[in-house]
């Protein structure tokens, strides 16, 4: 039955009847005018046609509680990874200097509180990944990480010169097996990250692995001292 009324419409549509004047095979649906809507990639485009023509079917995107769970163990894993292999290091100065509420610090703000991955006296950091196939909720969730560390800043309660996101995502180059729209949708959404990260003083530095993110790390913690 859906199958024919979309037929229908579509063949009014091929018969150049304006949106409008379309007959509906179907009652309790009226059309208004078109309003502007806001999306960041395809889909984000999908995820509010399908709440909007709900009739026509479901789809997952419409319930993201099972989506975000996974983005945060994802989140998780990555920062626990760096946090073992900084602490892992052969490096005596580094492993001295590093004390456990140094990492998952929690600031009270003046309106709310958040979580940073890592605070050292001017610098803080937190930790997030970029997946093929889970752009829409690691974006999500990375914007957070940014907003998060700007409103740290702001506040004024750590006066901090240096913030940072590390984030683990693998090579441009090594996604080439990705669908073009994958790939694509992939690499607009690093770009609007680093776009907003660059407009909060906020320093958006990709990874391929923990041991890297851990390296730079080391560095702004011996340059912190």
């Amino acid at each position: 039955m859906v199958g024919a009324t979309v037929i229908d419409l579509q063949k009014q549509l091929d018969q150049g009847i304006s949106v409008e004047d379309l007959s509906m095979p179907f009652g309790g649906f009226e059309i208004h005018s078109p309003r502007d809507g806001v999306a960041r990639d395809i889909n984000e485009v999908f995820d509010m046609a399908v709440r909007l023509s709900a009739v026509f079917g479901q789809s997952n995107f419409g319930t993201r509680e099972e989506v975000e769970g996974a983005t945060k163990r994802a989140f998780d894993d990555w920062a626990e990874q760096i946090r073992t292999d900084l602490l892992s290091m052969q490096t005596a100065q580094i492993t001295q200097m590093l004390q456990p509420e140094e990492f998952n610090v929690r600031i009270k703000l003046s309106n709310k509180a958040v979580r940073i991955g890592f605070l050292r006296q001017h610098y803080a950091a937190n930790f997030g990944v970029m997946r093929p196939g889970h752009t829409s909720g690691d974006t999500r969730s990375l914007k957070v990480k940014v907003f998060d560390l700007e409103a740290v800043r702001r506040d004024q309660i750590h006066p901090l010169d240096n913030t940072e996101v590390l984030v683990g995502c693998p090579p441009v180059e090594t996604i080439g097996y990705l669908p073009r729209r994958e790939r694509e949708s992939f690499m607009n959404s690093l770009e609007f990250l680093e776009t907003e990260a660059r407009a909060r003083s906020v320093t958006f530095k990709r990874f391929s692995s923990p041991h890297e993110a851990a390296q730079h790390l080391a560095s702004q913690v011996l340059h912190a001292a």
